[in-house]
This record gives structure tokens, sequence and C-alpha cells, in this order.
């Protein structure tokens, strides 16, 4: 008597089956695209070993062309800056209007942006600015990111997630590299005033800090009127003490007074008053932290140096750049004859 497959066990095999086809399709794609690009690149250094002899001379024909025109340098200073108040976006702005300002070469408007002479501000070549991550810097943000959250929340905001999304959205992040390049050694010092005053003058960043310093002042008044009431019971408390010793003195001579020592700290106990009084001391310490973090729309981490340093960058250095243009100048001009070669080709194959 013959044995019946269950259909749910033939669903099964046929589901495996069909996922292991899946697969095998996605590994054999995966290795073909592999190897076809392995055969490009093996095209590739045959076409440039067919020919080398010219492609070397263009690059020896653009070095020493190099050596023959005149030697520009580039200088760059640096500074990190802290955004406060989201005024990153502002910073953005700022610098791409730099950037569009020597592009079109107003010099005029870029030197009274600066408040700098016209002829210093013909030198500047470029403003590039970077997100500045630093995991450091990350943290203490993520800690005082979590103090404006419910507790409930903490278990579900983790740190890693919260760094991973700074990455991936780099315009929420406070911290900025700001590099500027110029043609000839620049005294950049005048940038750290320049930033700050362009920032100062806007009205909406000046509003949101006014808003977070009055918090932070109502909270630091609040802090010193409970320091002033700890002390004042600390007051009434070392009277309380010294009428107890003085009330023991009944023959009005100099006494030694044991006092028990859970009686003499009953007074206290109820309201704690050492660690209370560390407790806002400590609160206050914190405080006087975010009044120096806050002080500022834009704080500088470090300033633009006033000596700037010569630029090092490959891409910037005129023999590299001269003998790259002779080798892939040399390289066009075989590939626009190839490519010349496959249209006549092909107009023949449509005339046949």
């Amino acid at each position: 008597m013959s044995m019946q497959n269950n259909p749910e066990e033939v669903d099964i095999l046929q589901f495996f089956s069909a996922l292991g086809k899946i697969f095998q399709n996605i590994y054999n794609a995966i290795k073909n695209l592999l190897k076809n690009i392995f055969y490009y690149l093996l095209d590739g250094f045959l076409y440039l070993k067919k020919h080398y002899l010219y492609l070397t001379a263009g690059f020896l024909v653009g070095l020493i062309l190099s050596f023959l025109v005149p030697k520009e340098e580039f200088f760059v200073s640096s500074a990190r800056v802290r955004t406060n108040f989201d005024s990153q976006f502002a910073l953005l702005q700022y610098v791409n209007l730099f950037n569009e300002l020597i592009k079109n070469e107003d010099y005029a408007k870029l030197s009274e942006v600066f408040n700098i002479d016209e002829a210093t501000a013909e030198h500047l070549t470029l403003f590039e600015l970077k997100p500045a991550f630093d995991d450091v810097l990350i943290l203490e943000d993520y800690e005082e990111f979590l103090k404006k959250k419910d507790t409930v929340v903490y278990k579900f905001i983790k740190f890693e997630n919260y760094k991973e999304s700074i990455y991936k959205r780099p315009l929420t992040n406070k911290y900025w590299s700001i590099k500027v390049y110029s043609d000839q050694p620049v005294d950049f010092s005048f940038l750290n005033s320049s930033f700050a005053n362009l920032f100062n003058k806007d009205e909406e960043l000046l509003k949101r800090k006014e808003n977070i310093l009055f918090v932070l002042e109502t909270e630091k008044q609040k802090y010193l009127k409970s320091l002033q009431d700890i002390d004042s019971l600390r007051s009434v408390y070392n009277q309380v003490v010294l009428n107890l010793a003085k009330s023991h003195d009944t023959n009005g001579a100099s006494t030694n007074i044991i006092l028990n020592y859970d009686n003499a700290r009953s007074l206290e106990s109820s309201y704690n008053l050492f660690s209370e009084r560390y407790r806002v001391l400590s609160k206050l310490e914190k405080l006087s932290e975010k009044f120096n973090k806050y002080s500022d729309v834009l704080i500088f981490l470090n300033d633009f140096s006033p000596t700037p340093i010569k630029d090092k960058k490959l891409i910037n250095n005129v023999h590299f750049k001269f003998s790259m243009f002779g080798f892939l100048l040399v390289l066009l001009v075989f590939l626009g004859k190839d490519f010349i070669a496959f249209l006549n080709r092909y107009q023949q194959q449509k005339e046949n």
C-alpha cells in the first residue's frame, strides 16, 4: 500500500526548493558581475600597456612644464567651532555666501563683510566647512538630550543610535571644522571676530540665546535662594547647639560637655543640611558650565591661527596637476581616435 505525501510537507519542500534557486541566481549574478568587472579592469590595463610609451611621454612633458610655469602656493588655516541654538544652518549659509563672493570676484563686498581691506580679501580663495565628529563631544550632547526627556524613554535611546543619527544627518551636529585657503600668507585671525560679529547681528539667533540664558539665570537664582535658606538653617542649628552648651554650665565655670551624638545630630537629621548644601553647590557648578557653554551663538574651540601653513594637498600640487593633465590629455587623444574608428565601422555596417 503506497503512502501519500502530506500536502503541507510538499509545500515546504517546494518553498525551500524555490528559495534555493533564488539564492543560487543571486550568487550567479554577483559572480558574473565580479567576473565582468575583473575582465574590464584587465582590458583597461591592456589598453594602457598598448599606449604606455605615449602616456609616459605625456606625463613627463606635463612634469617638465610644471617647473617652467610660476609656482602657485596655497595657505590654509582652520578653526573648530560649536554652533549653539541651531546656528549650524546659518553657518552653512554664510560659508556658501563667502565662496559665492570669491567666485564672482566681489572682493569689495567680501572686505565689507569681514571688515578688512580689499587687497587682503583678494587673496582668499576658498572656505571649506565640514562636520567635526567627536564621540566625547557627542556624548556630552547625548547626556544633555536625555535630561530633557522623560526617564521612561532612556532605555529606548541608546548612545550608539543617537550617534548614528548624528552621522547620518550632519546638519544636526553642533561641532564644525572651518578651513580657509589663500594664495598668499594671510593673518587669518581677523576671522575670529568677524564670524562672531556676523552671528551677533542675527536677531533670531540672539532671541534664542536670550531665552536660554533667561532659563539658566532663573535656575541659578533658585539654587542661590536654596543655598541661602540652608545657611540660615545652619545658623539656627549652631545657635541651638551653643545654647545647649551654655545651659550645662550651671556654675558659670568652664565645663567639659559630652553630648550624645544622636541627640546633637537630631536637630539637623530631618533636613540633612550638609548633603543638601553639597547637592546645591554641585548644581550651581554644572549650571556655571552651561553658562560658559551657551555664552555665545558661535563658540570657538580653537581659533584661526594668525600664521597660516602651506597647503600640502596632492590635488593642489602644481607638479601633480600638470603631470596628470599631460597623462590624461594623451589618453583622451587615443580614446577619441578609437571612438572615431568605432563610428566609421558602425557606419560601414549600416551601409552594407
